[in-house]
């Protein structure tokens, strides 16, 4: 439970870091509480891959690789818009957004999949 509660730290951190290093702007002390204020929502809107993810690895009883596998399909997409949006035009940030979702459940399907096939392969060595 504790990893996967670390896992979940990850958007707090993304944003926290993206903040501080001046992204919004010129780092000033208005600019910071601003983005401070929209931390919640923020925070709510990155970590919905990792909170279904997390009641659908409890719920099917994922086992533990799997279950850290379909965390790092999240962190992927999150990484992946993250530096798409950091790049680009600063005028059309909120339209990469968008993809933030699908792009993670694209990820997160992939890695599971790999792992429950390792998870699999193992299983049958062992028998």
């Amino acid at each position: 439970m504790h990893r996967q509660l670390l896992h979940l730290s990850v958007p707090a951190i993304a944003y926290m870091v993206v903040t501080l290093t001046g992204y919004f702007g010129k780092t000033e002390a208005q600019e910071i509480v601003e983005a401070l204020k929209w931390f919640p929502l923020n925070f709510l809107f990155m970590a919905i891959p990792y909170v279904v993810w997390l009641g659908l690895a409890k719920a099917f009883r994922a086992p533990s690789t799997v279950a850290h596998l379909g965390f790092v399909g999240a962190h992927g997409a999150l990484f992946t818009i993250g530096a798409i949006i950091y790049t680009a035009d600063r005028g059309h940030l909120g339209n990469a957004w968008f993809l933030y979702i699908p792009i993670a459940t694209v990820l997160m399907l992939i890695a599971v999949a790999i792992g429950y096939a390792a998870v699999r392969v193992v299983e049958r060595k062992r028998a």
